[in-house]
């Protein structure tokens, strides 16, 4: 695995059917990820409560990124880029070592 891969975040949005706020963070998501080239987003779009319950996320939209749970819920664009990118340094440090 190359530098540029092992730095690359793996970000989950969990989304549900009619949820306003899961399509606008969805589209923020969508819109730093092309700008930043340093995550992979992969959405996961679920009304299964069977689901939600094993995974622990009953509120959506949730932001998981490397398998950590984020945040769930609206959140504001400025805490969504503080967020990514304190994650994208705790990445980078990780791979000084």
């Amino acid at each position: 695995m190359s530098i540029v891969e092992h730095n690359i975040l793996n970000v989950l949005l969990i989304t549900s059917d009619n949820c306003e706020e899961c399509d606008v963070l969805e589209t923020k998501l969508r819109r730093f990820a092309k700008k930043m080239l340093c995550f992979k987003l992969s959405v996961l779009k679920t009304n299964d409560f069977n689901l939600k319950e094993k995974i622990k996320i009953f509120i959506t939209p949730a932001l998981i990124i490397n398998g950590k749970l984020q945040f769930y819920g609206d959140v504001l664009e400025n805490k969504l880029k503080e967020i990514l990118y304190k994650q994208i340094k705790i990445k980078q440090k990780g791979t000084e070592k």
